[in-house]
């Protein structure tokens, strides 16, 4: 997984951002799940974090 995984903001529409919202946010549960119940993670921390941050990057275009 990288940034290049990723479709570009200015590429989704509403239903597309809410899709991979959903999808990311079942990710990012599913990986903390790994990480802290089973303490073994299968991506990097790097990862996590990208996980993490992607749905920051949509507040200006997809306020809600």
């Amino acid at each position: 997984m990288n940034a290049h995984s990723f479709p570009a903001v200015d590429s989704l529409d509403f239903a597309q951002a809410r899709a991979e919202h959903t999808r990311l946010s079942n990710d990012i549960i599913e990986h903390d799940r790994r990480y802290h119940g089973e303490d073994a993670p299968i991506i990097s921390d790097a990862d996590y974090e990208l996980l993490k941050r992607r749905p920051l990057l949509w507040k200006s275009d997809f306020p809600n």
